[in-house]
């Protein structure tokens, strides 16, 4: 146990060491400690009042919600390749040491911990959200972000657990899916004969998720039940919470120790693949989340020839990888806008917003510039512009996808007119045209970059700076004519693709710089 605990101490004061000596990441580091302290700031400086404060039903509903998605994908993992709580760096250290199971164990579990809370930290932005609208001191977020770190961490147990009894058993995994699976289709039936019962409406969703039947929901249920009982000052339900997570915890600690003689066999294969993963993603050579076994069906392009087969390769790959054809994230959000309107009809431009911010954090996923990286695009025959064209067409189909998705629901409950959501519609598709150029431009000067961050804070920063022109002119408009609010984003799409199309332009020849950046 001495050497896990020098372990311990030695990769934190290494970590320190490497952090100091990076400038960019300190200054990276600071730029977000700014930013969460301006958002501390906002939530604290006002006072909301009492008769303009919403239920705090919702948010709590809210939570059990976003510790249900997490902790499912997370979960799920174990069907296929496990979730590993170690690195590649601590199998060789550690599983080749004369060191007790329980002790490497203990030192995975402890890591994992760790990186469970890292990747709840956006939850510290809201607290704006949670002090004006709901009346909760800024306090409570670190409340939900330890709940939200408990969810991730009990999702990365519970696929260790499944992986390793049920590793390389096609019978055992039909059967732990059947469990795993009729487990949340028994509780999401629950949630949804309760709602029907009280009148199908949001309010009685929002009550139903609220059951006491629904804190038994595997993890999120008693999570957030702890989590309600400690930012409302009840103990009893915060105490039964903790105790059901401390169980769990041990027993799944116990299957992990005691019934699997040697875990390391169930986890090296998992810390082989996120390796590889991680290491492919440095490259910039990240792969396709494909399917172990895949059905060959019909082969070949079928259409296209020199730059234009690049464009169906694009198409072909996207209907194999994602047969729904649209971004995950695309349809979290359009249910998030469903739930938005509903909550706050009145207040599009606000939903607006956010979906756009969204986007610019998931727009660059394209395979458009995976293909910089590869040697075919540089091999066909045509002018760079012509190909850099042919590029780009496949991932705007999907974007127009994604953009209609988002803002049905708008017109649909009757929130705006038709009008007005079809103009959202196409200013939302028109930022992602405005977003890919702003990548063209750091594919341009910066390539594949080591720097990472350095990349990442350059990027929102000029997609900041490049919104504020048609911003500008959405306000303008709207002052000139306020009640025809779906000019304002007709004008608004209109700038937005003369500076896509300027960016473009100014990047027709990035294919004869990208060999050289992306070494």
């Amino acid at each position: 146990m001495n050497a896990v605990f020098y372990l311990v101490t030695r990769k934190a004061k290494n970590s320190l060491k490497e952090f100091i000596r990076k400038p960019l990441r300190l200054v990276f580091c600071l730029f977000i400690i700014c930013l969460l302290g301006f958002s501390f700031y906002s939530g604290s400086v006002s006072t909301p009042q009492e008769a303009f404060l919403r239920d705090r039903t919702e948010l709590y509903s809210v939570i059990f919600a976003l510790y249900t998605y997490v902790f499912y994908a997370t979960a799920k993992n174990g069907f296929i390749n496990g979730a590993s709580m170690f690195s590649m760096a601590d199998v060789n250290l550690l599983f080749t040491a004369p060191i007790k199971e329980k002790s490497v164990l203990s030192f995975g579990l402890f890591q994992q911990l760790g990186k469970s809370l890292t990747l709840g930290f956006f939850i510290l932005y809201q607290s704006s959200l949670v002090s004006n609208i709901y009346g909760l001191p800024v306090s409570t977020l670190f409340v939900v972000l330890i709940g939200y770190g408990a969810a991730v961490f009990m999702g990365q147990m519970l696929a260790t657990v499944i992986y390793s009894l049920t590793c390389s058993d096609d019978r055992k995994i039909r059967l732990g899916k059947a469990l795993f699976y009729g487990v949340f289709a028994v509780f999401i039936g629950i949630l949804l004969y309760n709602t029907f019962t009280s009148g199908m409406t949001l309010k009685s969703l929002v009550y139903a998720a609220r059951e006491k039947i629904m804190y038994l929901f595997p993890v999120s249920g008693f999570v957030s039940f702890a989590v309600q009982g400690i930012a409302e000052k009840d103990i009893t339900p915060a105490v039964i919470g903790v105790i059901i997570f401390a169980f769990m915890c041990a027993a799944f600690y116990l299957i992990l120790s005691k019934i699997k003689g040697d875990f390391y066999e169930d986890v090296l294969k998992a810390t082989q693949i996120n390796h590889s993963a991680i290491t492919a993603r440095k490259e910039g050579k990240a792969a396709e989340n494909a399917p172990l076994n895949v059905k060959v069906g019909k082969t070949g392009l079928g259409k296209g020839s020199g730059a234009s087969a690049v464009t169906y390769k694009h198409k072909k790959e996207n209907k194999r990888s994602n047969p729904l054809l649209i971004n995950p994230v695309s349809l979290v959000m359009a249910g998030f806008s469903l739930v938005y309107c509903l909550m706050f009809s009145g207040e599009n431009i606000a939903l607006f917003v956010i979906n756009v911010y969204t986007m610019s954090m998931t727009v660059c996923i394209g395979r458009w510039a995976k293909e910089f990286t590869y040697p075919y695009i540089y091999l066909i025959p045509e002018s760079n512009f012509k190909k850099l064209l042919s590029l780009l067409r496949a991932d705007l189909p999907l974007l127009a996808a994604e953009s209609v998705i988002c803002f049905i629901p708008l017109a649909a409950l009757g929130s705006c007119g038709v009008a007005e959501a079809a103009a959202m519609t196409v200013a939302r598709f028109t930022f992602g045209l405005l977003f890919i150029g702003v990548n063209l431009l750091l594919q341009r000067f910066a390539g594949d970059s080591e720097k990472k961050v350095f990349t990442v804070m350059i990027y929102f920063i000029l997609a900041t700076v490049l919104s504020l022109p048609s911003a500008g002119v959405a306000v303008i408009t709207g002052m000139l004519f306020p009640f025809y609010t779906a000019l304002s984003y007709i004008f608004m799409s209109v700038t937005n693709v003369l500076l896509a199309m300027l960016l473009i332009f100014l990047c027709r020849n990035v294919l004869e710089y990208s060999e050289y950046n992306n070494r």
